[in-house]
This record gives structure tokens, sequence and C-alpha cells, in this order.
């Protein structure tokens, strides 16, 4: 009865995983589509937008600005006269303005030819101008839905002036010639770009100046040049935020269109993962738990033979059924690997140690003591119970090269020739040679061949620096040459213990490993009668 409660608590917990894992499907996939549908959307939008704002913009200048000197003309003196300009325009205005021709003029320029007419002649043309321009620009609002159409001037003198402004219902403060916007040039990219000197024909922005009631306006833009500069812009524009709002309406529709989709085939999803996939996952995940806790093949194989689907969980399931024998073949081999391995048995390598170290009457148990050194500074690095182990049998046979070495030399009295000292020497590569058949452990191979190894380089017999050999026959050095020093030889008694702590202080960091060579001294310092000094073999214990 527990057994089976726990099995539905487990499909239940399977369910609701499988269950938000699709619902965040659902949910990617819907917000993926909506963004995607929403960019295209806006994109297509400004696209034709742009299109039409382009061609009424260039229809507007070819019709009513096709002489830029003659409106760049006009600007200027709009400009420096805004307070005349504000004065109506009177009916003997009208008739000077009539009676003063400006199109088609061929003999000299137009500026030239409205400067030779006095004030008098000039106002009344530029009223006269100004009026048809309000005008015009009240019929295309009208005519193409425009929300505001205005010129304006951007250059740094005249920053913010307004020439003309037209709105159409917007409710955007209408401004007369002479008054100035508070014009922030970073609120108009567009501006930007004619004040540089690399813009197109036209270009278009996406503005919240402060002048549209704070209200994001999509403007297009057109320079009006003189003398290869640019000092006021026409354009055009319609509010933002209202098309904004209607875009986003119609993708609030399509967006529940969608999720009313999904959600029918979210609950078709969900039957069809209960009836094929829940089950069967939930008794695959058991059979998973037997083997992963109790190694109980036979159990799995089992549970899966319930599992009937022909789906890809059924060949999962047969699969992992075959992949569980095969596995507990292998823990199998590596447990019976690890009994071969264990049984290189302590004695052994011990008796090993004490036939190698009987060769040398001055250094009777040296590889003992190395080995029981190297094994209390790993166990002062942390290293665990096991790797401490092997370290202790990797020092019990580092020096088993000395083995082929001739008795004359290593018991000779006195100091070696350089010729004996090479012979010496040549232990390490016979100990590897002696040791490299040992698959199962080639640390102890290694052992032997690098213990001679420093850690700046400079040791034998490959003159390897201290990263390249392993932090374990680092250790095995520290201890080898600590034992050297505390042990007595034929041309020389053993070393007081401040003069081996000093010794190994020295070579820190160029001999010595500077880590291992701490903590050696911190050995050295706790021993503080120096009973560690030629420990007697029978002392050693691994």
């Amino acid at each position: 009865m527990k057994k089976s409660k726990e099995n539905g608590k487990r499909i239940i917990r399977l369910r609701w995983q499988i269950g938000l894992i699709l619902t965040a499907f659902y949910l990617i996939f819907t917000i993926s589509s909506i963004s995607i549908i929403r960019y295209s959307s806006m994109n297509t939008y400004l696209t034709a937008k742009n299109d039409m704002m382009q061609r009424d913009m260039e229809r507007i200048k070819q019709v009513y600005f096709s002489d830029n000197d003659l409106m760049v003309w006009m600007l200027d003196f709009w400009h420096k006269h805004s307070d005349d300009m504000q004065i109506e325009i009177t009916q003997e205005e009208e008739d000077i303005a009539y009676d003063t021709p400006i199109y088609g003029i061929t003999e000299e320029t137009i500026t030239d030819y409205l400067d030779s007419h006095d004030y008098k002649v000039q106002l009344a043309v530029a009223k006269s101008q100004y009026n048809s321009l309000k005008f015009i620009f009240e019929q295309e609002l009208e005519d193409f839905n425009y929300g505001s159409l205005f010129i304006i001037g951007i250059g740094e003198e005249n920053r913010g002036f307004v020439y003309i402004q037209e709105n159409s219902g917007d409710e955007i403060e209408k401004h007369k010639i002479g008054d100035r916007w508070n014009y922030d040039l970073n609120a108009h990219p567009a501006a930007r770009k004619f004040l540089s000197g690399k813009y197109n024909t036209v270009e278009f922005e996406i503005s919240d100046d402060g002048e549209f009631n704070n209200q994001k306006y999509y403007l297009c833009a057109m320079p009006f040049e003189k003398d290869g500069s640019v000092s006021a812009v026409i354009c055009i524009g319609y509010n933002w935020n209202t098309f904004y709002t209607e875009l986003m309406n119609y993708l609030v529709v399509i967006a529940l269109a969608m999720f009313a989709g999904m959600l029918v085939m979210y609950l078709l999803m969900m039957l069809i993962v209960n009836r094929i996939i829940t089950k069967p996952l939930s008794t695959l995940q058991s059979a998973v738990k037997d083997f992963t806790e109790n190694n109980d093949c036979n159990s799995v194989a089992e549970k899966v033979d319930r599992i009937r689907s022909k789906n890809e969980i059924g060949t999962l399931s047969r699969d992992f059924k075959n992949l569980a024998f095969e596995v507990d073949e292998y823990i199998k081999e590596i447990r019976k690997a690890e009994r071969e391995i264990a049984n290189v048995s302590n004695e052994l390598l011990v008796s090993l140690a004490l036939t190698i170290d009987a060769k040398d009457k001055y250094t009777n148990g040296h590889s003992l003591r190395v080995a029981s050194y190297s094994k209390m500074l790993a166990q002062r690095l942390g290293f665990s119970e096991k790797d401490c182990d092997r370290i202790y049998k990797m020092g019990l046979l580092h020096d088993i090269g000395k083995i082929g070495i001739p008795n004359n030399i290593i018991n000779k009295k006195g100091k070696l020739t350089d010729e004996e000292y090479d012979v010496i020497k040549t232990h390490t590569v016979r100990g590897y040679e002696i040791l490299k058949e040992i698959n199962s452990f080639p640390e102890l191979a290694e052992a032997a061949k690098w213990h001679h190894e420093k850690f700046d380089g400079t040791g034998y017999p490959d003159k390897l620096t201290g990263a390249e050999t392993s932090l374990e026959i680092r250790i095995i050095s520290v201890a080898d040459s600590y034992d050297a020093m505390t042990s007595n030889r034929s041309y020389r008694g053993y070393m007081a213990q401040d003069t081996v702590k000093k010794e190994i202080e020295k070579n820190s960091g160029t001999q010595f490993d500077p880590i291992i060579a701490k903590e050696m001294i911190g050995i050295i310092e706790a021993d503080k009668d120096y009973q560690l000094h030629e420990f007697a073999p029978e002392n050693i214990g691994e």
C-alpha cells in the first residue's frame, strides 16, 4: 500500500513537471510570436508611412519650394522682421505683392531681384508668400490627415525659431511666426544629421520633444540648404502614440486568438502525454532508482519489461535495461581490479624496500622513513586516507632502481667521483624501467623516475619543473631530501635540526615546492625533541 502511494505521488509529480515544461514552451512560443508580429507589423507600417511621407514631402517641396533661393530669402526675411510679419497684410500690401512678380526671373537671381526693391515691397511679398503657405499647409493637413506641418530653425543662432506651424486637432500649442520652441536637439536625431552634413534627401525620427505635449511624434524632415549648410527644416508628422495604441489593440486581438488556439493544443498534448509518456516514464524512473540505489539489474529488467510502448520511451527503456547489465559488468571488473591492486600488500612493499635499503649499510631504513614522512606531509595537505596510502607505497619503492647500482659505489667511504655520481643518478631511470609495467599503479614508476627533479627544473633525469610533476612526487622529493640530511652518511654525520630547517627554507621555491616545504618545516617545528631523526624501521608504521 505504501509503495503504491509513493508511485502515485511520483506520477503526479511527473505530470506536474511535464505540464510545467509544456507551459513554458507554450508561453515562450506565444510571446515570441507576438513579438515577431509586433515587430513585423510596426516595420510594415513604418515602411508604408515612410514611403507616403517622403512622397508627400517631395511633392510639397517640388510644388511650393521649387526655388530654393527664394525660400531661403523668405526664411531669412521672416526671421529678421518677425515683428512686422505678425501684422496682418493690408489690401495695399496685397496689391504691391501682386504687382511684384517673383517667378520666371532670368536676368538676375531672385535674391538680387528682391534686394533691389525697397523694404515696403519686400515686406508685402514676404507677407503674401507667408499667407499662401499657411493656407497650403492647412489644406495638406486636411487632405492627408497629418498631425502637424511646420518649418522650424535648427541652426545654432535660430534654433527653435518657428516660421510656420499648422496642427490638426492634436491640441498642440500653435505658434505664430517669431515664436521659439524650447528646442532640445537631443530629441531630434534627424536635425543632428542635417547639422553634421551627413543626411539623406529626407530623414525620419520618433521625437518626444516637449513641444508635442509629451506625446511622441513621428516626423519626416527635409532641409533648406544655403551655401552647403542647413539652418531650417520643413517637417510633416503624425501622433505616434495614437498609432501605437491602435497597433497594440490589434495585437491584443491576435494574442487572444493565439492564446485560445494554443490552450486547446496544450490540453490535447497533456492528454497525449498522460496516455503515452507519463506512465512509462514513471516506471522507467522507478527502475533507474532501483539500479542507482541497489544496483539491482533483475528489478530493472522486471520493470522495463512491463513497458510496452513502441515509441522513443520504449526504446529508451530497453536501452537502459541493456546499459544497466553492461554497467553492472563494468562495476564487477572495476572491483576486481581494485582487489588486484589491494593485493599488492604493504608487507610485500615493505619487504622490497628493506631489500633495497640493505644494499647501503649507511642508509638502512631510508625508504621506510621517506614513505612515512611522505604520508605525514600528505595528511597535513588534506589528502584522503586512500591517497595517503598510495603515496606511502610510492615512497617505499622510490629508490628501487638502486638494486642495479654496484655495491662498491653505494657503500663507498668518502665522497663519490663525478663518474660514480653519474652511475648513482641512473637509479631513477632503472627504477622506472622496473616498475613501468605495473599498469594499475603507474605513479609507482613515475615516483621512482622523477623524485630527484627540482621545482625550478634543475634536477634529473629530465629537468622537469614543479608544474610538470605531480604533487605526490614533489612531496616524496621533500621527504627524501629531509631523510638524507637527517641520516648518517659515510662522508658525514646527520645534520642538526636547525640546520635542516634552514636548508629547507633556503631551497624553498628552487629545489622544493614552497607549499610542501612549508608543511615540512611545520613538522620539524612540532618535533621539538628531534624524534624523527633516523627512525628505526621497526618503529615506522604505514
